[in-house]
């Protein structure tokens, strides 16, 4: 029997990899958000959440939440700074990022966008995810 390690992208974390079909492949894919919902604030927040929509937040929810939350206290942290800011340390929420301008032009010194360099890797082995972190 030969083992089987399969590699994806991001989209990925939406397949339910707990089916029985998956049990025998080691699955590796990326993601620039990780939520291990263990912190009390999401706690917090899947309660508060599950009392007014009678469900459970996706990631998407924890997403903007997070995204929000971080750039809004930049906001109110530089006043109207928050482009040479943007990869300043701390406001972490959820997830570390490390976000970074980025000169597709070496010879220029123009700036084309600002990119989150921090990425986790999600392997599933056995229907289980574990996270680490580059």
């Amino acid at each position: 029997m030969y083992s089987l390690s399969v590699f994806g992208m991001p989209t990925w974390d939406a397949i339910n990899f707990s089916k029985f079909e998956f049990k025998s492949i080691d699955v590796t894919y990326t993601t620039p958000f990780y939520y291990a919902r263990t912190t009390n604030l999401s706690t917090h927040l899947s309660n508060e959440f599950a009392a007014k929509q009678a469900g459970r937040p996706t990631d998407m929810f924890y997403r903007g939440y997070e995204t929000t939350l971080r750039f809004a206290l930049l906001l109110l942290d530089t006043k109207k700074d928050v482009a040479s800011n943007l990869s300043r340390k701390g406001n972490t929420v959820f997830t570390a990022f490390d976000v970074q301008p980025v000169f597709l032009d070496k010879q220029k010194p123009e700036l084309d966008y600002f990119e989150n360099k921090r990425l986790y890797f999600i392997r599933v082995a056995n229907g289980v995810k574990n996270a680490s972190n580059f």
